[in-house]
């Protein structure tokens, strides 16, 4: 699988699309140009990154994991171990671990 991740900059241009989209088929992988559809994911790139649109910070990211969850939810057979409680104590350990060093 193959990720554009929305950005003002460096500008994408349909040459370097095109470059993806031949490779990814030549090798039988997905292809998700999100810059196609930040506007319907919400991103606004004055607030959803912290380098005035190089790269998302945590409201960006959110908002694109959450459109991205739901493209992997409908189109990929994947197991959902949020209700697994062995997963679900690795997750919260490292939750804690991330939130404690966000604290520093």
């Amino acid at each position: 699988m193959l990720v554009k991740a929305p950005s003002v900059y460096p500008y994408w241009y349909d040459e370097y699309d095109a470059q993806i989209e031949d490779y990814a088929g030549e090798y039988g992988l997905d292809f998700y140009n999100f810059l196609d559809v930040a506007e319907e994911i919400g991103i606004d790139y004055s607030t959803d990154t912290y380098d005035e649109g190089l790269h998302l910070n945590l409201s960006g990211g959110t908002k694109l994991s959450t459109y991205f969850a739901q493209i992997l939810s409908e189109e990929y057979d994947l197991t959902d171990y949020r209700t697994d409680e062995e997963v679900s104590a690795i997750y919260d350990e490292k939750l804690a671990q991330y939130d404690a060093a966000a604290a520093e």
